[in-house]
């Protein structure tokens, strides 16, 4: 998404009894009146919802971590550069 005109973010968490965790997290910071920023991360950890019976190890869950950096300059309503 593209940063917004004002200052702006969100933050979402979710964690089950299942051991499932879910983290987003946005922020938006225009710079100047042509210039604008906005930072997105996320974080997941899943355990897994099927149990081996030999190992009894949990299978199918997983990990994860990322983000994002979008930077848009707009000197006017015709052109804009976004990176």
């Amino acid at each position: 998404a593209d940063p917004d005109d004002e200052l702006s973010g969100s933050v979402y968490a979710d964690y089950n009894d299942g051991d499932q965790t879910d983290i987003r997290a946005s922020l938006s910071l225009p710079l100047t009146e042509t210039l604008g920023v906005r930072l997105n991360g996320y974080f997941f950890d899943e355990r897994g919802f099927y149990k081996n019976t030999t190992s009894g190890n949990y299978v199918g869950g997983g990990d994860g971590l990322g983000g994002s950096l979008v930077v848009k300059w707009q000197p006017n309503e015709r052109y804009s550069v976004k990176f």
